[in-house]
């Protein structure tokens, strides 16, 4: 039997980094790998044009279909509708929602089965946005979070009927063998550690710069290098600047996806002490942490917020307060005295975590 169309609605894709997208293109590639024939509508984003092109002709196996960005902003957002609604009569197929904008879609009352995925940064939202946003849940069959904190976050905004709520954890797909890997270059007097992720104060770069210089004190010839979109760069060199640990901080500004994963192997343990911000923006997974603990680096995540369904406390790494720096240099110690352990620990932990066992649970929700 023919399985069935997916038209997948996000509002990020590779080839430029972002969780949201990361999550997108793994999810309709091990979607397409399991008989579903694959759509995706979303928002072209790349540094140079032939970025783009190659990335489509790579994966060909999927129709992606980018939008320009305009300006205004609102031709854009026209163009994702007339698309989205010319594809959903065209395909009659089931759709999935990724991302605010997205989700605002799905309020159209259109008879296809709808799935949204929430993540976190989409949640808080105010006046008719928040009512588009409503609407769009409501007509959602199934509501899937990445993390039980990002489900916590939803239903005090939201009302939702239970039968609708599902937890599923982000995948990652394998960067390198996690049979053959083994991560054998670790020396305690070069620690080494990396944040991936955009530099901006959600993903915690300058929570981390704060700590260096205690951490300094013990391990001298550490280094910390920053990868991602070079968003907040600026604020974060001052920062260096100010506490004096300019020459121990390195900045990569949106790495490929090799030149990632070498940066990462060169690197002992994985950092990300995110916040949730005012605005309702928080971490909702933290996929970067899984590939890196698949790498062989434990890592050190942020309590309170969805990074505590990413790491095994005290087993792939270690979770703690952000605004503490001594629980912070404490968790550092911990790993260093005991890095072997932890480092098999992250790599057993993150197979959990692979898309081909996770997207059976997406199947689960579309044909049920």
């Amino acid at each position: 039997m023919i399985k069935k169309s997916i038209l997948l609605i996000a509002t990020e894709f590779p080839p430029l980094p972002g969780g949201i997208g990361n999550h997108a293109f793994h999810l309709a590639d091990q979607l397409y790998r399991n008989g579903y024939t694959v759509t995706v509508v979303t928002e072209e984003r790349y540094k140079i044009e032939s970025q783009w092109l190659d990335f489509i002709k790579l994966n060909s196996h999927l129709n992606i279909i980018g939008v320009k960005r305009y300006k205004p902003i609102i031709i854009t957002y026209l163009l994702r509708i007339f698309i989205y609604l010319y594809l959903s009569f065209k395909l009659n197929a089931t759709i999935i929602f990724s991302g605010k904008f997205p989700i605002w879609l799905a309020a159209i009352p259109l008879k296809n089965k709808k799935l949204s995925v929430i993540h976190g940064s989409e949640i808080k939202q105010y006046g008719i946005w928040k009512w588009f946003f409503q609407k769009g849940l409501d007509n959602s069959s199934s509501i899937i979070s990445v993390s039980n904190f990002t489900q916590r976050k939803l239903l005090e905004l939201y009302k939702i009927s239970q039968k609708k709520l599902c937890i599923i954890n982000n995948g990652f797909g394998k960067m390198v063998s996690l049979d053959t890997f083994d991560k054998i270059n670790f020396n305690p007097n070069e620690l080494k550690f990396i944040t991936v992720g955009g530099m901006h104060k959600r993903k915690g770069q300058h929570n981390f710069i704060r700590v260096l210089p205690m951490l300094l004190k013990k391990f001298p010839n550490a280094t910390y290098s920053i990868c991602g979109l070079p968003v907040e760069k600026e604020q974060l060199i001052q920062q260096c600047k100010m506490l004096g640990v300019e020459q121990a901080v390195k900045f990569y500004d949106a790495p490929s996806n090799e030149e990632l994963k070498k940066l990462i192997l060169s690197n002992d343990i994985f950092v990300m002490l995110s916040e949730n911000m005012e605005n309702g923006d928080f971490e909702g997974f933290g996929i970067a942490i899984i590939e890196a603990m698949s790498l062989g680096l434990p890592s050190i995540g942020a309590l309170n917020t969805g990074i505590e369904d990413a790491i095994s406390a005290s087993v792939s790494g270690e979770l703690v307060n952000v605004k503490d720096d001594e629980h912070v240099c404490l968790a550092v110690e911990r790993i260093v005295a005991n890095y072997s352990e932890y480092s098999q620990n992250a790599i057993e932990w993150a197979n959990r975590f692979q898309w081909k066992d996770i997207v059976n649970t997406y199947i689960e929700r579309i044909e049920n």
